[in-house]
């Protein structure tokens, strides 16, 4: 639920770019949507069949998904620092980006 969650995040702030504020995105929620769905599915898994190996291979995606957390916070606490910045010195701002802040917000939220 939470990488199918920060998929359409990062779709909603991929289409909600605007032409004068382009955002340099790396569309971070996709592949880090993609490692927590992993590591969900992984976890479903192992919790159905519980072996050494299995609870070692959920371990293992769980770390991944905790780092990728973090270059997520990181990248789109940038992307919302980057919006608000140009909401403040630019007079177009005036738009106030309301979906692509709250999208980012979001995003920061699942990272967390």
């Amino acid at each position: 639920c939470l990488g199918v969650l920060s998929v359409l995040c990062q779709l909603v702030v991929s289409f909600s770019n605007d032409v004068h504020l382009n955002l340099y995105t790396v569309n971070e929620g996709i592949f880090c949507g993609v490692v927590f769905f992993t590591a969900g599915s992984v976890g479903l898994f192992a919790s159905y069949r519980i072996n050494q190996q299995n609870v070692t291979a959920f371990l293992v995606s769980s770390i991944f998904s905790s780092i990728f957390s973090v270059v997520l916070l990181l990248l789109s606490s940038c992307l919302l620092g980057d919006t608000l910045w140009y909401q403040e010195e630019d007079g177009y701002g005036n738009s106030h980006f309301l979906g692509l802040k709250t999208f980012l917000s979001l995003e920061i939220v699942l990272s967390i």
